[in-house]
């Protein structure tokens, strides 16, 4: 899959639990167009992160969920970042 855009919504940190939540969309090309790939995400919340160490927390987390999936997993499929750096391989 060839990621082209990324939005991370519903960022909740609860300093109390000590848990980051949010919500992943990972817009990627299909061969019918552009399609969106969704992730409900929570991680161990980073002491002291900023907003966007927040969100590349979250980002990080749906990036393993998907490498969990079948197919991903197997690496008979890759995930990949388009960036204005050219192409990035999730590992």
């Amino acid at each position: 899959m060839q990621v082209v855009s990324i939005e991370v919504e519903g960022i909740n940190a609860n300093a109390q639990d000590g848990v980051l939540t949010g919500h992943v969309a990972f817009r990627h090309l299909a061969e019918a167009g552009r399609d969106w790939v969704h992730f409900d995400c929570a991680v161990p919340l980073p002491e002291g992160a900023s907003d966007a160490a927040l969100s590349d927390a979250l980002i990080a987390e749906a990036s393993r969920q998907m490498l969990r999936m079948p197919g991903y997993r197997t690496g008979r499929k890759q995930l990949e970042f388009l960036t204005d750096a050219g192409l990035i391989q999730a590992a």
